[in-house]
């Protein structure tokens, strides 16, 4: 069974043992109110739409608390006119919980509730269910730890251990000392050959500049040399 309820301008679908918010209603904490404004009502014997209430139908509700809503902004602004106004609201909202229901002769009704808040008698199998659960599942998770094959692990870490020690340590040191070695021997054998060529090179640079200041081995016999020319007697 459930019923469609108006009040605060606004409407709700409630049923037994429902907690709802609805527009603030006068009274305390504890105390009971009735809603009569059922729009519709639904039952064994199917849907009942007032006009425009149920007759005969009400809500009895116990009030939890009297609070107040989360906070807004409301900012108002007018272009070009210097106007711009910034304002926040908080609702206030009264907390209900069902506690009975009348519609037709047929009334379902339950213990009223304290002050202090609601009692959830028919969500305690279910809390119940799902605790049995969860400490099975701790359970199964504690022995599936327990059962873990830690000395694999062991072995896996010595394996490990055992294929670092025999890694080919000798064969990383062999292409250190070849490189060594061809570092060594190569730029030695390079710049010689390098000094070679550059004597080489003068070498033929300063060949014909030597021929050149020889002339008495060119000269024939009979000739005067450069040494022999007589002195020009001046005039």
């Amino acid at each position: 069974m459930y019923v469609i309820v108006q009040t605060g301008g606004k409407q709700y679908r409630l049923q037994q043992g429902d907690t709802v918010r609805v527009e603030r209603l006068e009274g305390e904490a504890g105390g009971q109110v009735v809603l009569e404004s059922v729009v519709a009502a639904r039952t064994d014997g199917g849907l009942e739409v007032g006009q425009p209430f149920v007759g005969g139908a009400r809500v009895t509700a116990t009030i939890v608390r009297q609070g107040r809503g989360p906070k807004i902004d409301v900012f108002k602004y007018k272009r070009r006119k210097g106007y711009h106004k910034h304002i926040g609201h908080r609702q206030d909202f009264t907390e209900l919980r069902v506690v009975g229901i009348a519609v037709g002769g047929a009334e379902l009704t339950a213990e009223p509730v304290a002050a202090g808040g609601p009692v959830e008698t028919e969500e305690a199998p279910v809390d119940a269910q799902a605790a049995a659960v969860e400490e099975a599942l701790v359970e199964a998770e504690e022995a599936a730890v327990e059962e873990a094959p830690v000395e694999a692990e062991e072995a896996l870490v010595e394996a490990e251990e055992a294929a670092v020690e025999e890694a080919p340590i000798e064969a990383e040191e062999g292409p250190i000392e070849a490189e060594e070695a061809a570092v060594e021997e190569a730029p030695i054998e390079a710049e010689e050959a390098a000094v070679e060529a550059e004597e080489a090179l003068v070498e033929a640079e300063e060949g014909p500049v030597e021929t050149a200041e020889e002339p008495s081995a060119t000269a024939e016999p009979g000739e005067p040399t450069e040494t022999e020319l007589p002195e020009r007697e001046s005039l």
